[in-house]
């Protein structure tokens, strides 16, 4: 129930869901991303894969502080 209230967005928290295949993080995720939609908040979603994946491709050239500012923008009202 405290995620759900959201105030680790407020605190400019991150949550990082870990677990085995198919215990259910990416629904509980989802369905907090959701509650925190409805609190008019900005939610983004990503996989590590997908993470290793953006970071690898702008390693080394410019797009490095773009993509990691994208990342902090996340969850401001």
């Amino acid at each position: 129930m405290e995620l759900a209230r959201c105030g680790f967005i407020d605190r400019r928290g991150e949550l990082l869901a870990l677990g085995s295949s198919g215990t259910s993080k990416t629904h509980v995720v989802c369905g907090l991303g959701q509650t925190a939609c409805q609190k008019g908040r900005k939610v983004g979603f990503t996989t590590a894969a997908a993470l290793i994946h953006d970071f690898m491709q702008v390693a080394g050239d410019r797009r490095l502080p773009r993509l990691q500012k994208s990342f902090a923008n996340v969850g401001a009202g």
